[in-house]
């Protein structure tokens, strides 16, 4: 049986794809989604994104490594009344209705391979959309929810987001980093100073300007 998308939880049970086939002769698979995480909703509290993201890419990518290849897009789609992750070889048309941009790295647009670092930022993007209820373009709102100071946790997550790869926080650093951000996040209290709030705040609108450049660039 399919797991339905309310009913999510990452630390129950197996993720499997709620659908999955050849459409136009290209391969894809539609992973389960929450659905309160859509484009112009609320998101999910930061621990719980950081679970949900890591169920999902570890489930997907597998999945779709064992087949050679990190497949494109990355995109969050209604499929029959329900949202769900899209991965496909190609960019297939069997939704209703997308939930944004491609999660993909930048560099993938352009025809890159697959790499650690593109891992990196796909992990990152999950995890953005997931807390914050957007796709990671245009101007980045910190995913913790804090309106006031920018956590350790929204670094963590704009490390994974770098529009540059040699800029992004390597593979092996990423989740140890989210883990250690996770375990000093302190909604309410002044996690940063003003002047470390605003550097990382500057991190946040520098990587979403990129993004949007890049984007209207393609």
């Amino acid at each position: 049986s399919h797991i339905r998308l309310k009913d999510m939880d990452p630390l129950v049970g197996e993720i499997h794809p709620i659908d999955e086939g050849i459409h136009e002769g290209s391969a894809f698979m539609v992973w389960p989604w929450p659905a309160c995480t859509a484009i112009a909703k609320r998101g999910l509290k930061p621990g719980k994104a950081v679970s949900v993201a890591k169920s999902l890419f570890d489930a997907a990518l597998e999945r779709l490594e064992n087949g050679g290849t990190e497949p494109q897009p990355w995109e969050v789609v209604m499929v029959n009344t329900e949202w769900g992750l899209l991965a496909g070889w190609e960019r297939v048309d069997i939704a209703h209705e997308m939930a944004g941009a491609s999660l993909a790295a930048p560099e993938r647009f352009r025809g890159g391979a697959p790499t650690d670092s593109t891992k990196v930022y796909l992990h990152a993007s999950l995890i953005y959309l997931l807390a914050s209820g957007r796709a990671p373009m245009g101007l980045l709102r910190p995913p913790s929810g804090n309106g006031v100071n920018v956590e350790p946790f929204d670094l963590a997550v704009a490390g994974g987001l770098c529009v540059r790869p040699d800029q992004r926080t390597r593979r092996e650093n990423f989740i140890p980093e989210l883990e250690r951000s996770l375990g000093i996040l302190s909604p309410g209290k002044k996690i940063l100073q003003m002047a470390g709030a605003a550097m990382g705040i500057g991190l946040l609108l520098a990587i979403g300007y990129g993004l949007s450049a890049l984007m209207a660039s393609l």
